[in-house]
């Protein structure tokens, strides 16, 4: 009898201590994990988002700023328990600083593809406590599934990231766009790591099948072609394969948001396919 009560006591006692390991005042510093905060249905806990974060649900939160730039000051005067983000999160300086102050601090791996991108699905909603982990990766997997029945394979691609006072520079692999370019299965004509300018000319030399414009300034594809009229030439112009991607998800890598923005122009291309016909 006495044992039993004594077994229930600590039973009870450590589902008390399990539940106070997890953290009641989050503040994601990357777009992506905060993505997958909302989908774990645990948005009630964030106490502030990254500059980059989406989304009507956490718009109404402080915000952290540019995830490469935190300030500590700022970070800790939200009184959070738990600062999570991907390893572009910085400077370690300010990480260092939330640390010895008490908060505790998780480090994901940046998303290049989608099995990192589950992986932690999988260690935010541990961290969490989340019962919801089973299906937001269910969900994770069919949308998975789906954009590779639809991938341009056989094509090739090349996104292009245009920036203040219109600078081009080409998403090589490591970046989130050359994330997007592999999501969408086509080959990326940039064959080095990270973002790198390239010329209007350049990029006509380079023959993509697929052009992904991400415009920063947001003033589209009619611009970008009177800001560049060489590109006019170019066979995904002339073919109607120029597809605009929302530069917001790119900014976390292979992201929830990624997804569906992927699945918006592989729709496109369907569709542009069949108006050719």
């Amino acid at each position: 009898m006495f044992a039993r009560i004594f077994f229930a006591l600590l039973t009870l006692a450590a589902h008390f201590a399990q539940a106070q390991e997890h953290p009641s005042r989050v503040a994601s510093a990357d777009a992506g994990i905060t993505d997958i905060i909302v989908e774990l249905g645990d948005v009630q806990r964030l106490v502030a988002v990254d500059a980059a974060s989406l989304g009507a649900e956490v718009q109404h939160l402080p915000r952290l700023g540019y995830h490469r730039q935190l300030a500590a000051e700022g970070v800790m005067s939200l009184n959070p328990d738990l600062v999570i983000g991907s390893e572009q999160m910085g400077p370690a300086t300010t990480l260092d600083a939330l640390r010895r102050s008490g908060i505790d601090v998780l480090v994901l791996p940046y998303p290049g593809d989608v099995a990192t991108l589950r992986d932690n699905v999988v260690r935010v909603a541990d961290r969490m406590g989340s019962s919801r982990g089973e299906e937001v990766l269910a969900t994770l997997d069919a949308e998975a599934g789906r954009l590779a029945s639809q991938k341009l394979r056989g094509s090739t691609a090349a996104l292009v990231l245009r920036g203040e006072g219109g600078t081009l520079r080409m998403a090589g692999a490591g970046t989130g766009g050359g994330g997007f370019v592999d999501l969408i299965g086509a080959d990326n004509v940039a064959d080095y790591q990270g973002y790198r300018a390239v010329t209007a000319e350049g990029l006509l030399e380079l023959k993509p099948d697929v052009l992904l414009l991400a415009d920063t300034e947001g003033r589209g594809v009619d611009d970008f072609l009177e800001r560049y009229p060489v590109m006019r030439f170019s066979a995904p112009v002339r073919e109607g394969r120029l597809y605009t991607v929302d530069t917001r998800t790119l900014v976390a890598g292979v992201s929830l948001a990624a997804l569906d923005e992927a699945r918006r122009v592989l729709a496109a291309a369907r569709q542009s396919t069949v108006s050719a016909r």
